[in-house]
């Protein structure tokens, strides 16, 4: 059964997963961070429900760090978010609150700025983001949305990335302009006080689960810095500026009815829960859910046994 555990994709996106965040342990405790004994011991066993029938696997964590750069816990996150945005819009829908909306997939973009800008330029992206909201055609037309802020880095030229991928939703009396990527390309220079434009994308979302999953990404890429095999000095840098400048910081939110939507739903934030799923006893074919428990050996989990 363990080679089957081990070649499944779910178990596969863990055992990378772990394998960054021992990389990212190794750097806090180079950094003197006292957290790096946590985060090493993040997910050291997984708890695994599989279908004897169908061959399906769902994976569940024992315990998370929640360290904002942790791979893991970014990829249970990223798991969690999804799937409360995907239950969140199926409420807006079955509400009505859709009928007639337009949806589509926002992303607002800046130059690269190096470590030491990049504090600095996320306060500006988030006061840009908030004053969107009271501009005045978003007063009247934006009924809702959804966003992730995402750091990227670029090792060559050792520059920071942040960008905001968004879902908003447009009433159908929204104007025409609002509909093409100039009108949030000119308010996005406006609001950020940029001396040229911006490459922002907008696009009509006709796949809504891949739309809502491009929100619900990591704030940073694991393979960006992780899997890159970075000199242990250099990767001690990245780990550092991204620590200090993404802590506290409020990366993922919601306006208007998608986050009404969430309220009625009770919808907590995914950190507060991030080990446990939804009990699962039962798989889609119908056959009952068996279930194993991995361990981490230094490169690969193994099952107990």
């Amino acid at each position: 059964m363990q080679n089957n555990f081990i070649t499944a994709k779910p178990v596969r996106q863990y055992v990378r997963a772990k394998g960054y965040n021992m990389a990212l342990a190794e750097s806090l405790r180079r950094l003197g961070d006292r957290r790096w004994a946590n985060v090493a011991n993040c997910s050291q066993a997984l708890g695994v429900k599989y279908c004897p029938t169908c061959g399906v696997q769902h994976v569940e964590v024992s315990w998370c760090c929640r360290h904002r750069l942790c791979s893991v816990c970014a990829l249970r996150r990223s798991r969690k978010t999804g799937r409360q945005a995907l239950d969140a819009f199926q409420c807006m829908q079955d509400q009505g609150q859709l009928e007639g909306a337009s949806l589509w997939l926002l992303t607002l973009t800046q130059r690269n700025v190096s470590a030491d800008d990049l504090g600095a330029e996320l306060d500006k992206l988030l006061s840009a983001l908030k004053s969107i909201r009271h501009t005045a055609y978003a007063r009247d037309f934006l009924i809702g949305s959804a966003r992730n802020i995402e750091v990227t880095y670029n090792h060559v030229r050792k520059t920071y990335h942040p960008h905001v991928h968004l879902i908003i939703i447009l009433s159908p009396d929204a104007p025409e302009e609002m509909r093409h990527f100039l009108y949030w390309r000119d308010l996005w220079r406006r609001l950020m006080h940029l001396d040229y434009d911006p490459i922002c994308d907008l696009r009509s979302i006709e796949d809504q689960e891949g739309a809502i999953c491009e929100v619900s990404k990591y704030c940073i890429k694991p393979s960006s810095i992780f899997g890159l095999q970075l000199p242990p000095a250099h990767l001690d840098q990245v780990v550092h500026t991204l620590n200090g400048v993404l802590a506290g910081r409020r990366l993922v939110s919601y306006t208007g009815i998608w986050r009404k939507a969430r309220l009625a739903l009770k919808q907590r934030d995914p950190d507060e829960d991030l080990e446990h799923d939804d009990a699962r006893d039962v798989c889609g074919c119908g056959a009952a859910l068996m279930d194993a428990v991995l361990r981490w050996v230094g490169l690969q989990y193994n099952d107990l046994p």
